[in-house]
């Protein structure tokens, strides 16, 4: 938790919002003990601002936690980008010569030919029923309700 208080001041959060963030973490303590634990969460409890965790987070520097971030998104990139099949990325090499010859192409990956939408749009609208041009008759008539007593005595 100290490394999501640290990014969170770095980013600028609202205190409001990381203390209710971090109150809604739940999970095993793998590196705190039980005591250690009770003592953080009534920490939160009690904490007016980031000044209240100084003693659970240490130094206030989120910029190495998020340069980790980074680093680990570069060394694994997202699986889109992963699977891509080498024949379909341009090399840089190619990218110039197809600016010196044509027009340069506005990204680096080529749609393969002949491939199809594997999801084709839709409305998504829901469909009507098959009898849908079949004329209705005329809506029932309301239900009677029930009057107690028998009735109503209108005028006297």
């Amino acid at each position: 938790m100290p490394a999501y208080f640290r990014l969170a001041k770095y980013f600028g959060h609202h205190w409001s919002l990381t203390k209710f963030c971090v109150a809604q973490f739940k999970g095993k303590r793998v590196t705190v003990t039980k005591a250690e634990s009770t003592a953080l969460r009534s920490a939160l409890s009690q904490g007016k601002g980031f000044e209240a965790m100084n003693d659970f987070v240490g130094t206030w520097t989120g910029e190495e936690e998020f340069k980790e971030i980074v680093r680990a998104i570069e060394e694994n990139p997202p699986r889109q980008r992963r699977m891509m099949p080498s024949s379909f990325v341009i090399d840089e090499g190619d990218l110039e010569e197809a600016s010196s010859t044509e027009e340069a192409p506005s990204t680096t990956l080529v749609t393969p030919p002949n491939t199809q939408n594997p999801e084709p749009p839709t409305s998504r609208a829901p469909l009507l029923p098959k009898d849908f041009e079949k004329e209705l008759g005329p809506p029932p008539p309301p239900a009677l309700t029930p009057t107690p007593g028998g009735g109503v005595q209108l005028g006297s």
